[in-house]
């Protein structure tokens, strides 16, 4: 029997510094949020991705060198969506990707440098 599979590579702006945290067994995790501008025609839409780092070390990196604003590529291969009702009563949903890999494509800072309040104050 074959197996299905999926390979994504998503290139967009992180939408706000890097959030990292620990679980509940201690293991490490990352959260990006990632806009992706969309064209269809005259219409443009920015689409919001969320990016998951298990990878302690790539989320470690993700935490020294990236900031609001910087361009990446992230390539993964397990996703999930998730869809809810807003308090308006619109559906709403979001694409959630497992980072498999993190290609740094500009970036403002270098490592270990803090994020300054102009880091978030970029706008998209």
């Amino acid at each position: 029997m074959a197996k299905s599979s999926a390979t994504i590579i998503l290139r967009g702006f992180l939408g706000a510094t890097p959030e990292q945290r620990q679980t509940k067994s201690g293991q490490t995790v990352t959260n990006l949020n990632l806009a992706i501008d969309q064209s269809y025609g005259d219409n443009e839409r920015t689409e919001w991705v969320r990016v998951v780092i298990w990878n302690q070390q790539q989320g470690d990196a993700a935490m020294n060198y990236l900031s609001k604003g910087d361009l990446i590529e992230c390539h993964a291969s397990t996703f999930r969506v998730s869809a809810w009702a807003s308090q308006d009563g619109s559906i709403r949903g979001q694409l959630e990707v497992n980072a498999r890999q993190i290609d740094y494509i500009i970036t403002k800072r270098s490592p270990s440098e803090p994020p300054t309040q102009e880091d978030e104050q970029i706008p998209f």
